[in-house]
This record gives C-alpha cells, structure tokens and sequence, in this order.
C-alpha cells in the first residue's frame, strides 16, 4: 500500500538525482562530473487488448557498457520501472527479473515511464496512454558507456 508507493518514489527521486546530472555540475550526492546517457527504446507497441478494464506493460530491460558495441546487450537484473499517472498522480512500480524481464498491470490512464538500473542512464518515456484491457511491450537498452571512460 502506502510504504510501497513511498518506497518507490524515494528510490526514484534517489536514482534522478543520481543519473539526472550534466557535464559541469555536481552530479546527485557526489562530485563525479559523469553526464547522464538516455536510455533508447529498441521497441515499444501495443500487443493486444485483453478482456479487461486493467492495462498492463510487460518487456525487457537491457544494458550495454557502449552504446558502439550493441551486440554485447546483457539482461539488467533488478532494474526498476515506474509507471506515474499523470491525471492521478499515483505511481506504479516493479523490477525486472534475473532475465531483465518485467511485467505489470495497472489501471488504464496516462502515464509517465521510467526505466532505471544504478550504473547505467535511464529512460523516460513520457505521456503515454494505456486504454482499459490494453497490453504494450516496452524493450529498452540503457547504456553504462560513459561511466566506464576516463
């Protein structure tokens, strides 16, 4: 209930402020200088329309250390996603599993995506409309590149 949705919005104001900085400034609670990578969208569609007044998102979190070396995508265990109703105001959260699999249903609405994996950028996806009984697939690559160069 409440101390899960709190939990989830302290974790993601945590990895904002982490992942949000630019180059020339202080960047979330130290003072490496890293610019944050935007996540890319390798897919994103509507699957189906389920029997249902419930939407639901389901899909694949990826990394890669460069975003030159696409082929060595690995699957991000425990990344978060965070879904926040724009009308509402309510937010909506699970983690990938040991394949960067994720799955997770909702009421219909528009909503704001977040994908985030400590380490790596973060997608957002922003206003997007999930209608009653719709089924959309999300697969996104974020990319650790820059945090790994000198």
């Amino acid at each position: 209930g409440l101390i899960w949705k709190i939990l989830i919005i302290l974790i993601l104001f945590i990895s904002i402020s982490l992942g949000s900085c630019r180059k020339r400034f202080v960047c979330g609670l130290g003072n490496a200088t890293y610019p944050s990578i935007p996540g890319k969208i390798l897919s994103f569609k509507s699957i189906g329309i389920a029997d249902s007044a419930t939407a639901s998102l389901s899909g694949r979190i990826l990394g890669t250390i460069s975003s030159d070396s696409l082929d060595l995508m690995e699957p991000l265990i425990i990344s978060i996603i965070i879904l926040i109703n724009i009308e509402l105001g309510d937010t909506i959260g699970t983690q990938s599993d040991m394949e960067g699999k994720f799955q997770l249903g909702f009421p219909s609405g528009h909503y704001n995506i977040y994908a985030i994996q400590t380490g790596f950028g973060q997608l957002e996806i922003k206003n997007v409309l999930f209608r009653p009984g719709e089924r959309k697939e999300l697969i996104a690559l974020l990319d650790a590149g820059s945090y790994y160069k000198e």
